[in-house]
C-alpha cells in the first residue's frame, strides 16, 4: 500500500490522503500472471483488544472475520469494503438513499440517507466516484457529496434555477444549466465550476429556456441548448466564451454528442426534426424529418446507434450515424421517456406501462425487424408516480450482465440479470419515490494482467486489519497496516459511542406504541453524551420486508427516548446512527424485538 501525495512521493500512510492498494496474483508453478480473478478485500479498524471485531468477547481468526464480512450483516460492516458497489437513489424529497445490494438477504439494504438542503434535480459523479454533484433548484445551489463518508462537504452557490449538470470528458470543468427567461435582471445560461477547487469560474449567458449540455469528445467545445429560442450555443472551453449560436429548429428538448460521428444530434419536439451539428465546424450537416413528439436522444456506448424516443407516437427510432438515417422504428408502450444501456442491450422505459423493452445492440445491423424483449418491472406504471425525474433510472452494474431499473410508482429498484424473464430481486426505497439511480463501484480493478488495484481514503488514523480473499484458487490472508494522523488535517475528534438500553422489555404488541429508553455514552470515559440532535432509529421487520426511520428524542442527562410501532407480527431489529458523531449503524449496538398480536 502506498500513500500518494501531490508530488507522487511515497511516505508513511496518513488518514485523509489517497491510498493506492494493489495485489498481484501469479501462478507459482509457471510465473504467469493470473487474470480474470475477482479478489475480495475488506479493511477494518483493529480494536484495542487486538482484533478488528469480537464475537461475544472472543477474538476471531482471519477466516472467521472474512466469514462475518461475507454474511453481509448491517451490524457487522468493515470500514472499507472493496468487494462491493453502492446504489445511490435520488428521492423526490431532499435526500439521497445509499443502498448496499450485497448486504445479507435478511437485513435492510439501506446503508444511510444523505440529507440535502432541497430536493435534487440532476447529478453527476466524478470518474473516480469520489465526489457527487447534485443540483438543488429551490435554493440555487449544487451540493457536493464525499462518497467516502456519504456526507455533503459543501453547498456551492450558483446562478438561478440550476437544473441540468454535466462533467466535460477531461473533467476540467463541471457545467450547470441555469434555466430561466433572459432579461436585464435575469440570467439564463450556464455556471462553470472547477470540480477540484470547488469554485465557480464563469457564468455564461446563452439563451432562454431549459438547457441540455454536452461536449465534443476532446473537451474543446461545450454545446448548450436553449429550448425557448430554438438554438444551440457553442462555447469555447479553453476561453470560456460563447463563440456561436446555431439555429437548429423549434423547441430543442434533448441533445447528445456522438463520438463516432463527431457531431451533436439535437432533437426538436415541436417539428419532429433531428439535426446534426458538426463538432468542429459548428454547422448543421444533416437533418432527419421524424414526427412531432420526439423528446429524447441517447447514444449506445460506442456512439454508433442513436435512440430517439417519441412519447406522443410511442415509437423508438434507431439512428445509424454512419449514414445519418433511421435503421429501425419500434412500437412500444405509451409514453417512452428514457433509454439506458448495458454492453449488450438498450432498455426503453415507458411511463404508461410497467414493462421495459430491451433491444439487443448486436442485432441492429443483422435483423430486418428488431426483436423486442419485454421485462416486467413492478406492477404499476411509472407514470402513476407523483413526480417523474430528469435523471436516468436505468443503469448497468459492475456485475456481469446485470442492470438496475427504478420504478418511482412503487418506490422500488429492480435487479435484472440479462436473459431472464423477470427481475431477480428488488431493493425497496422507503424515503420516497426514486427520481434517478447511480452506481458507485468500490471493487478492485485489474489494471494489467494479474495486477488488481484501487485508490481509497482511510477515514482516520490507527491500526487497521486488511482481509484478503480469493475464491478460485481458494486463498485468504489477513495483515495489519498502521495509519498515522495527518498533521495537515484539522482534528475534530469523535469518540466512539455506545448505547445502554434502559428499557428491558423485548416483547411488544402489534399496533401499540412501544417506548424505548436508552442512555448514550462515549466509550472512553463512560460519560453520558447529551443533546444529540440527529440520533435516528431504523426499525426493520426481518427479513428486511419493511423498515421505518424514527427520530430519537433527547430527554435528560444523556437519556433518549423513541416511540416504536410494529405494524405486523414478526421479528424486528432496531439499528441506530448519529452521523454528526460519525456513529453509523454498523458501529452502534442494535436491539432485537419480537412483535405479537
Amino acid at each position: 500500500m502506498e500513500s500518494l501525495t501531490g508530488e507522487n512521493k511515497i511516505h508513511d500512510l496518513m488518514d485523509g490522503e489517497d491510498i493506492s492498494i494493489a495485489f498481484q496474483a501469479v501462478d507459482t508453478a509457471t510465473g504467469v500472471p493470473m487474470s480474470g480473478l475477482r479478489p475480495a478485500v475488506w479493511i477494518d479498524t483493529k480494536a484495542s483488544s487486538g482484533t478488528s471485531k469480537t464475537d461475544g468477547g472472543m477474538a476471531m481468526t482471519c477466516k472467521e472475520k472474512i466469514s462475518q464480512f461475507l454474511q453481509g450483516s448491517l451490524a457487522y460492516q468493515p470500514e472499507i469494503d472493496l468487494t462491493s458497489y453502492f446504489i445511490l437513489v435520488m428521492n423526490d424529497r431532499p435526500s439521497i438513499t445509499v443502498l448496499n445490494p450485497q448486504l445479507g438477504m435478511y437485513v435492510s439494504k439501506t446503508v444511510t440517507t444523505i440529507p440535502l438542503k432541497a430536493p435534487g434535480k440532476d447529478w453527476v459523479l466524478t470518474r473516480d466516484t469520489k465526489k457527487l454533484f447534485v443540483t438543488l433548484p429551490k435554493v440555487n445551489q449544487v451540493a457536493v457529496t464525499d462518497t467516502a463518508n456519504w456526507k455533503v462537504m459543501q453547498n456551492l452557490a450558483v446562478a438561478e434555477n440550476p437544473v441540468r449538470i454535466a462533467m466535460q470528458p477531461d473533467e476540467k470543468y463541471l457545467w450547470v444549466g441555469n434555466d430561466g427567461p433572459a432579461g436585464p435582471l435575469l440570467f439564463s445560461g450556464v455556471t462553470v465550476i472547477d470540480p477540484s477547487g470547488l469554485q465557480v469560474v464563469a457564468k455564461i449567458e446563452t439563451g432562454r429556456g431549459h438547457h441540455v449540455i454536452d461536449f465534443s469528445d476532446d473537451s474543446a467545445f461545450a454545446f448548450v441548448t436553449n429550448q425557448d429560442e430554438g438554438t444551440v450555443s457553442v462555447i469555447d472551453v479553453p476561453g470560456l466564451r460563447k463563440v456561436k449560436d446555431v439555429r437548429t429548429g423549434e423547441m430543442p428538448v434533448s441533445a447528445a454528442f456522438s463520438s463516432r460521428a463527431k457531431a451533436l444530434y439535437v432533437v426538436h419536439e415541436k417539428d419532429g426534426k433531428v439535426v446534426a451539428v458538426d463538432g468542429k465546424r459548428q454547422e448543421i450537416t444533416a437533418t432527419l424529418d421524424l414526427q412531432p413528439g420526439i423528446r429524447t436522444i441517447r447514444f449506445s456506448p460506442d456512439g454508433r446507434w442513436g435512440f430517439v424516443l417519441n412519447h406522443k407516437e410511442n415509437l423508438v427510432h434507431v439512428l445509424d450515424v454512419s449514414v445519418n438515417r433511421v435503421l429501425h422504428t419500434v412500437q412500444v408502450e405509451p409514453g417512452p421517456d428514457q433509454v439506458g444501456f448495458s454492453a449488450t442491450y438498450a432498455y426503453v422505459r415507458s411511463l404508461g406501462s410497467s414493462q421495459v423493452n430491451a433491444l439487443q445492440l448486436s442485432l441492429i445491423e443483422k435483423m430486418e425487424k428488431l426483436p423486442v424483449v419485454k421485462i416486467p418491472i413492478g406492477q404499476d406504471a411509472p407514470g402513476h408516480a407523483n413526480q417523474i425525474g430528469l435523471t436516468r433510472v436505468i443503469t448497468p452494474t459492475p456485475e456481469f450482465d446485470v442492470v438496475l431499473i427504478a420504478n418511482p410508482a412503487d418506490r422500488n429498484v429492480y435487479y435484472y440479470m440479462e436473459g431472464m424473464l423477470a427481475p431477480m430481486g428488488t431493493f425497496q426505497n422507503y424515503p420516497g419515490e426514486p427520481q434517478g439511480i447511480l452506481v458507485v463501484d468500490r471493487s478492485l480493478k485489474e489494471t494489467k494482467p494479474g495486477f488488481y488495484s484501487s485508490v481509497l481514503r482511510l477515514p482516520h488514523s490507527g491500526v487497521f486489519d486488511v482481509a484478503f480473499l480469493m475464491e478460485s484458487p481458494r486463498l485468504y490472508h489477513c495483515f495489519e497496516i498502521s495509519v498515522k494522523p495527518n498533521p495537515a488535517i484539522p482534528r475534530k475528534v469523535h469518540v466512539p459511542l455506545t448505547i445502554e438500553f434502559l428499557t428491558q422489555e423485548r416483547n411488544i404488541r402489534v399496533g401499540t406504541p412501544f417506548s424505548l429508553k436508552m442512555r448514550v455514552k462515549d466509550t472512553l470515559s463512560g460519560k453520558a453524551v447529551k443533546d444529540l440532535q440527529d440520533l435516528t432509529a431504523l426499525l426493520v421487520l426481518m427479513p428486511g420486508t419493511s423498515q421505518s426511520r424514527i427520530p430519537v428524542e433527547p430527554s435528560q442527562d444523556g437519556v433518549y427516548q423513541v416511540e416504536l410501532l410494529a405494524a405486523e407480527p414478526g421479528y424486528y431489529k432496531v439499528f441506530f446512527e448519529s452521523p454528526s458523531r460519525d456513529a453509523l449503524m454498523h458501529k452502534m449496538p442494535h436491539l432485537n424485538l419480537n412483535a405479537t398480536k
